[in-house]
């Protein structure tokens, strides 16, 4: 939560760089996911990663849509996020 609340901020300042942050931490913690690793580790680092790109990603891609059309456009983002 905090990552995601202080990721807009870090975009606006350092830009695409703390998106590419963002998913190599995610990455991180994705190359992790092994039996034996210890489990706060991963959540913590795809947790961390995720919050630096997740916010700034749904502000560009709604961004370009048409107020009319923004409920579907919302709609279909989160579906594919899941």
């Amino acid at each position: 939560m905090v990552t995601s609340l202080a990721g807009r901020r870090l975009v606006a300042t350092y830009g695409m760089r703390v998106l590419t942050a963002g998913a190599v931490v995610t990455g991180a913690g994705m190359l992790l996911q092994a039996p034996g690793q210890p489990v706060l580790i991963v959540v913590s680092l795809v947790g961390v990663g995720g919050g630096l790109v997740l916010p700034a990603l749904i502000g560009v891609v709604l961004a370009g849509v048409d107020p009319a059309h923004a409920g579907a456009a919302s709609g279909v983002l989160t579906t594919t996020r899941h």
